[in-house]
């Protein structure tokens, strides 16, 4: 199963944002998986960079957008009692052969199977790795600066304190973590490719009121890979929602301003009872939902038919510059570490659900909009806002919101190539009272988000980044009232193939939040799935409209 949503799992409360260089929203993008049918098959994707990572967390807001491939071949069943989620170790290369010559260096050993002088310290009773290098002495001094970033100045090391007055002052700065991405980084023996888009991280840069800035550096730091087995849920589970699988999303908890130390795309394969899962979730400051599946596309594509098909070679990522002109950057931003992030609603309160509206059922919708512009997504999506403010008990006079992720590449001036990798996507609003919108009912709301999505303009989408960075405000969550659409109905997510069968479902992760709807394209041509997050009341008399299920049909 797939999902990846082209816009923030939280909002802004005003008018919707421009995404630009410096903007941090709270959350990264949630997950969704692919459901595959046929015999599991072992693939590595990373075969000489695959690295130990632990259980993701089970809760929380993650930065990026989780995603999974599932292959399976379903044959039903109960709901598990307990989710057992076990990583496997990669295979390590054995260091047995050829002895290594002891070094006059603290925790420095040459390997002769290497050719380098590889360094090692002990931390918290493991042997951490600190890189392989050219020469004995460059070894030493990476061992002195972890000795006295992990043990203090008062640490045994190999040369003089005095030699690292400067490494202090820069060490303070890191986390354990963002150290030992930049000694390792140092090594000869860091893999680094021939690429010059490599994959890297976030760089935060202070500056002297108290604001930051965000850029990317692309240093080769690698994407975080995990490979987990599931042994006792089964692919039935996932497609009935039966069971919390926010564990399968390598994301969940991340920030998008964790992106200094943590990588900006991640990837878990969880091998399940009957089917494989494959989840990732990716940093929205780099890349929205329309970047991400092409990628997936192309990817799959290498994985299945080979780096040489005419097919991979035809998907090239468009990578180029470019900002609004009237606009400075680096932006600064107030730290997003500064104070922690509101969420209004707990999980524990919400029920999760899908939607699904068959091909016949859009079309009928359609025409029951009597409107000749609005499209067949826009009127099943009226149908969904309008039954779901209906059951929600909230006022005539109230305002409800749909929030809808556009896509503003074709729509700038001069118009940016379809394919080019970035976020430039922002967030429609299409605003009614509840009054307004039972009273003039399906054609009248579908026609508002359709003048909603018109309304965005190269100059709306200025004017909206102009604004915005004259009083910054980090986006947050969004309340009950709004029905929050993320994703996109035209992402290929079943033509996706890394080489075990084509998906059979896409699902969405954390975070949970109330009123927020991802849209898939259906499984059959020209349908429609949403996974919808709810209290539980809503869904209850959901179930019970005759009207509403008319058209839609409910997965609880």
């Amino acid at each position: 199963m797939w999902n990846l949503h082209d816009s923030p799992d939280h909002h802004e409360e005003s008018d919707g944002r421009w995404k630009r260089a410096g903007d941090v929203p709270i959350s990264m993008r949630s997950s969704t998986t692919c459901l595959l049918s046929v015999p599991l098959v072992t693939r590595n994707f990373f075969p000489n960079q695959i690295m130990e990572q632990e259980v993701p967390g089970i809760s929380g807001t993650g930065i990026t957008r989780n995603q999974s491939l599932v292959r399976s071949d379903p044959s039903g069943s109960g709901r598990p009692e307990n989710l057992e989620l076990e990583i496997t170790q990669p295979v390590k290369k054995s260091r047995r052969g050829p002895r290594s010559r002891s070094s006059q260096y603290r925790g420095v050993t040459f390997y002769r199977r290497t050719g380098r002088w590889e360094s090692h310290i002990w931390d918290c009773g493991k042997q951490v790795y600190l890189g392989g290098f050219d020469t004995a002495h460059a070894a030493a001094r990476a061992y002195d600066r972890a000795a006295v970033k992990f043990r203090g100045v008062d640490a045994d090391i190999n040369f003089n304190i005095e030699d690292y007055v400067e490494d202090l002052k820069q060490m303070s700065s890191l986390t354990k973590e963002e150290f030992m991405h930049v000694i390792r980084r140092q090594s000869t023996g860091f893999p680094r490719g021939s690429s010059k888009y490599r994959a890297g991280r976030l760089v935060k840069t202070k500056k002297d009121d108290d604001t930051v800035s965000f850029y990317i550096n692309p240093d080769g730091s690698g994407v975080e890979f995990v490979h987990a087995v599931a042994r006792n849920i089964e692919v039935s589970d996932i497609l009935r929602l039966s069971t919390s699988f926010s564990s399968f999303f390598p994301a969940t908890g991340v920030k998008n301003c964790n992106g200094v130390s943590r990588s900006l795309l991640m990837v878990q394969v969880t091998e399940m009872k009957d089917g494989i899962f494959i989840g990732f979730g990716y940093n929205s400051t780099v890349a929205d939902g329309d970047s991400v599946w092409k990628f997936l596309n192309a990817w799959s594509e290498i994985c299945s038919k080979g780096l040489g098909s005419e097919a991979a070679c035809q998907r090239r990522l468009q990578l180029k510059g470019w900002f609004f002109d009237e606009i400075d950057y680096p932006i600064r931003i107030p730290d997003p570490e500064a104070k922690p992030a509101t969420v209004t609603s707990s999980s524990s309160l919400l029920q999760e659900l899908m939607f699904h509206v068959t091909k016949e059922n859009a079309l009928k919708l359609e025409a029951k909009a009597n409107d000749e512009k609005v499209s067949s997504f826009q009127a099943a999506l009226a149908h969904i806002w309008c039954s779901m403010v209906k059951h929600s008990g909230m006022s005539r006079e109230e305002e409800t919101h749909c929030r809808l992720p556009i896509d503003m590449r074709r729509r700038l001036s001069p118009p940016l190539e379809e394919d080019c990798f970035g976020n430039v996507s922002q967030t429609g609003i299409a605003r009614v009272t509840v009054g307004e919108l039972m009273d003039n009912g399906l054609g009248w709301a579908a026609g508002k988000i359709n003048e909603m999505e018109r309304s965005q303009t190269h100059e709306n989408a200025e004017a909206s980044a102009e604004k915005w960075v004259r009083d910054v405000k980090i986006p947050v969550s969004v309340g009950s009232r709004d029905l929050v659409v993320t994703s996109s109905h035209r992402f290929d997510v079943y033509g996706n193939d890394f080489g075990w069968g084509k998906p059979i479902a896409a699902r969405a992760g954390p975070p949970y939040v109330c009123g927020r709807m991802v849209v898939f394209q259906g499984v059959e041509e020209g349908s429609l799935d949403f996974q919808a997050c709810l209290h539980p009341q809503v869904v209850e008399k959901l179930s019970k409209d005759v009207q509403f299920k008319e058209f839609v049909s409910i997965v609880l």
